[in-house]
């Protein structure tokens, strides 16, 4: 009776760290990179190394996390309530709207240290830079997209970009040319800085539900969206063809494109913040 009770006590131990085992092979074969902040990311950004990326949460605390390492370090805390937030595609730039302060946002040039407010027409919803500074894009909650172009060393000129359905988010591509655009019907926009009423274009692919991040490497011809449904997919603008990446369990509130068109970062309501491969589509 004992060696029969030792045998499966045995036959019990050795599954257990065989599936144990298993698991911890797929999690390295997988490149897992996760981590947790303290409140939601409502922007993110890949810096140039693809070893870290920087996320600004709804308090204006700015995290920088060295992904190799898996630890976080907090490069600024201001405890201001933010509504809407966006760094460049490189990290240049970032822009906050404040919530006590609706009608006015700022924009920091981290690379010529300096700082300009600008006043606008709208509460902002979301928000999109370039790296010069030189256009930037306000989404309200409305129909419609706001437009701004720089014409002097403080002053910008608006333009109201009309939409027939809602427009959820907002970003510009890694060099700075093109416009992309997620809208709450699901589908994604995008068009050409120079042309910017007249060459708009849609990605084939529909979110089942509004599609409130957007990122996009014109080079390319990449766009990646994160949307309510909890889904986050890859476009390839040229050929049509939309990936589907491994579903948060939230709906995705960011998103980001490292310069390569490489990797991709999300993150959703809970603070949990994924880094993926676009060539493999692991995590």
């Amino acid at each position: 009776m004992k060696f029969w009770f030792s045998v499966v006590c045995m036959g019990f131990v050795c599954g257990t760290y065989c599936s144990l085992a298993q698991k911890i092979n797929k999690e390295k074969k997988s490149n897992i990179h996760k981590t947790f902040l303290d409140s939601r990311a409502l922007a993110l950004c890949i810096l140039d190394d693809n070893k870290r990326v920087v996320a600004c949460d709804v308090i204006n605390k700015v995290t920088e996390w060295f992904v190799g390492e898996d630890k976080c370090r907090i490069m600024q805390s201001q405890h201001i309530p933010i509504i809407a937030a966006a760094f460049s595609s490189q990290g240049r730039c970032q822009m906050l709207a404040y919530r006590d302060c609706p009608n006015y946002i700022r924009i920091f040039d981290y690379r010529k240290r300096i700082m300009n407010g600008v006043g606008v027409a709208k509460y902002p919803y979301k928000c999109a830079i370039t790296n010069d500074a030189k256009w930037f894009a306000l989404v309200p909650t409305g129909k419609g997209l706001y437009l701004y172009r720089k014409i002097g060393e403080y002053n910008y000129d608006a333009q109201f970009l009309e939409c027939s359905v809602v427009i959820t988010s907002a970003a510009f591509s890694a060099d700075d040319t093109t416009l992309v655009m997620g809208l709450k019907s699901g589908t994604i926009k995008y068009v050409p800085l120079i042309s910017v009423m007249s060459h708009m274009k849609y990605v084939p692919h529909r979110h089942k539900g509004p599609v409130d991040a957007v990122a996009m490497n014109s080079k390319n011809g990449t766009v990646v969206s994160g949307s309510r449904d909890t889904q986050v997919f890859i476009h390839n603008v040229s050929s049509g063809v939309s990936v589907g990446l491994k579903a948060h369990k939230a709906s995705v509130n960011s998103v980001a494109l490292s310069r390569d068109g490489g990797r991709v970062v999300t993150s959703v309501q809970n603070g949990t913040v994924l880094l993926y491969d676009v060539r493999t589509g692991n995590q």
